[in-house]
């Protein structure tokens, strides 16, 4: 009867317009009738009402700004983690990854107006459709070290993010997310979440790690000081001061620490399964799905500025060396000018006159530029593995929801014989 009476409707305002009328009238139960303009109206298209199992007031939040109009919100009702993870058992955070305009205030980033709608391009206006970035996270409880342990729900149906940005500078957000399905034992299908309130966006923006808003000191642990007599007429002095620490060989600590510290980071995602009872269950591994995310984006700031202080102090090597380059052959046309030298020198005469001259300062710049270099390798190869590893985590899921259907239907048949 409700598809005859809408098929119904949608005739007559067919008719309408045919008819050349301006309005369309819809009479409700109650008596009310309701008036549009059919001039406006471009088409009518009926859909199933979708009921919302979860409303969600959030009261709590967490931004992250990646550059690029690339914003993170996660809303909650409880607090959040620094790591953007559950710290209650029964809590539920909503995440999503938002596309707008590229913010160039990047340090006070602001997520812009509008309506964000899924898809798979980073245009403005875009939720990026990704099981990881768009999804519900439910904590079921925590684990022995106070970890959250729960399972993820995606929005793999629709989601729709209406965002305003208000002249106090809070935002009003309404939030609704769809999975197709109501997974096996989880506590919803479909949520609607509203909040009101400010959202500080931790500014992750590869393009502002060069800049500095107030006086650095640093205290020099080492010096490299060399010496050039130019064409025989003055001395050249030149100085570097550094702080970074060389051990008896004369290597760099500095990327064996940056090393170490990365792995203590980022090494949360594999301690999720590898806990002191050898058990993986199926909370833990949607628990370190829930990670991916994070981690695989934290990586890809990591590598921005790691790419970002590789190409600066490759910039700055190449400029030092043909600075040095151009003196050092001066100084040589100088000497065979004076000894009556017909023969011209080499380019290799000049590119190992200009290192001899300034061994000390050469050799720490280009150890600089390796360590420089083996940070950024090193973290491209962490995006490698993680990448892989997630896809084993995929996979274990995937296989663990069969198995989890499979014992589901046969209870059930054992209960009925």
């Amino acid at each position: 009867m409700k598809k005859i009476l809408l098929s119904a409707l949608f005739f007559c305002i067919t008719l309408l317009g045919f008819a050349q009328s301006r309005s369309a009238l819809i009479h409700l139960k109650s008596g009310e009738v309701k008036e549009f303009d059919v001039a406006n109206i471009d088409s009518i298209t009926f859909t199933d009402a979708v009921t919302y199992d979860k409303q969600l007031t959030a009261t709590q939040s967490l931004g992250i700004y990646y550059g690029g109009g690339q914003y993170l919100v996660e809303l909650s009702d409880q607090p959040i983690s620094s790591n953007g993870l559950p710290t209650q058992a029964g809590q539920v955070i909503v995440r999503f990854i938002a596309f707008g305009v590229d913010d160039a205030d990047s340090r006070n980033a602001k997520l812009p107006s509008g309506r964000y709608t899924p898809a798979t391009t980073f245009a403005p206006g875009t939720l990026y459709n990704s099981s990881s970035s768009l999804q519900a996270m439910v904590c079921t409880g925590l684990d022995s070290v106070g970890a959250p342990l729960g399972y993820t729900i995606p929005f793999d149906k629709t989601a729709v993010a209406n965002v305003e940005y208000k002249s106090d500078g809070t935002y009003a957000i309404d939030f609704k997310g769809q999975c197709s399905s109501k997974l096996d034992g989880a506590a919803f299908q479909n949520i609607h979440v509203t909040y009101d309130g400010a959202i500080s966006f931790d500014n992750q923006d590869p393009k502002s790690y060069e800049l500095l808003d107030k006086d650095v000191v640093m205290v020099p642990t080492g010096s490299a000081i060399g010496y050039s007599n130019v064409a025989g007429s003055y001395g050249d002095y030149s100085c570097t001061f550094y702080n970074t620490p060389l051990d008896d060989e004369k290597f760099v600590k500095e990327y064996i620490e940056y090393v170490s510290a990365m792995i203590d980071r980022f090494k949360v995602l594999g301690e999720l399964i590898s806990k002191d009872d050898d058990v993986v269950t199926p909370e833990r591994i949607n628990t370190a799905l829930a990670y991916y995310y994070q981690v695989s984006m934290a990586l890809n700031s990591e590598y921005q500025r790691c790419k970002i202080e590789y190409l600066k102090e490759k910039l700055s090597f190449q400029s030092w060396e043909d600075e040095i380059f151009e003196k050092a052959k001066k100084a040589i046309l100088y000497e065979n000018e004076q000894n009556s030298k017909t023969t011209k020198p080499s380019v290799k005469e000049y590119e190992t006159r200009s290192r001899n001259d300034n061994r000390q300062e050469y050799d720490t710049r280009q150890m600089q530029l390796n360590v420089c270099e083996s940070k950024m390798q090193f973290i491209l190869r962490m995006m490698d593995t993680v990448k892989t590893y997630d896809n084993i985590l995929v996979s274990l899921a995937n296989n663990m929801r069969q198995e989890m259907r499979s014992l589901s239907i046969e209870s059930r048949m054992n209960s009925h014989k």
